[in-house]
């Protein structure tokens, strides 16, 4: 079902989130998961893509396991009314097996994420090695990469190369207070924003309907 982003109805698409129940660090149980989705809706949400964690240090899921647990599910989570696509939040490693990679909902595109104290050397190459294999990598969380903030010249050959950058909906709206977040929208560098959530009080925010927020996610929007 595609949205006309002109003179039509525009979703609010939140493409972060950690809602599937059971399969990392995000909910435990349908019923947490039903209660954010519910809230999701009532902030003017529309579609929530559902991001678990894949080749994490700490949750090895695979992408047979993830699609399973999320059939199992799809139906009582969309009886809130809001529609969901399954995704992943990889996390990448020389040794990430790209069969396990699930794209968002319908797109090429993939949420990946690192190690957020220490630049990983091997990024560039498997940035490459994504691309090369039809993904379109976003790096999530851009905000929370201590590595990433003092280096103008990564900064440069990510965008260079055609790296989306996603920040979490509580920075975005906090952003006019950090200079790097200041820089990455004035060069226009910010393509997604996404809540991040894994529960309630987790310090996170889900997202609202907004004006402000409309320019960002249009492609999964409209892919979906």
């Amino acid at each position: 079902m595609a949205y006309a982003s002109k003179g039509g109805f525009m979703p609010v698409v939140d493409m972060h989130t950690h809602f599937l129940p059971g399969v990392d660090d995000g909910c435990e149980t349908i019923e947490e998961s039903l209660s954010l989705l519910n809230k999701c809706k009532s902030r003017g949400v529309d579609l929530v893509y559902l991001t678990p964690h894949v080749n994490h240090p700490k949750y090895k899921n695979t992408k047979a396991h993830l699609t399973q647990v999320y059939e199992s599910v799809k139906s009582t989570l969309e009886s809130t009314g809001v529609k969901t696509y399954l995704g992943s939040e990889v996390y990448l490693t020389p040794d990430l097996d790209f069969k396990d990679i699930i794209p968002l909902g319908n797109t090429s595109y993939v949420l990946i994420e690192t190690a957020l104290d220490i630049f990983p050397v091997y990024l560039p190459d498997m940035l490459f090695k994504l691309q090369l294999a039809g993904f379109k990598p976003i790096l999530a969380h851009v905000e929370r990469f201590s590595w990433l903030q003092k280096d103008t010249n990564l900064q440069n050959y990510l965008k260079d190369h055609d790296v989306k950058f996603q920040i979490n909906y509580v920075t975005f709206l906090e952003y006019k207070s950090n200079p790097i977040l200041k820089k990455y929208f004035s060069n226009d560098w910010i393509e997604f924003i996404g809540s991040d959530v894994h529960h309630d009080g987790d310090g996170r925010v889900l997202l609202q309907k907004d004006k402000k927020i409309e320019r960002f996610n249009l492609e999964l929007a409209n892919s979906s």
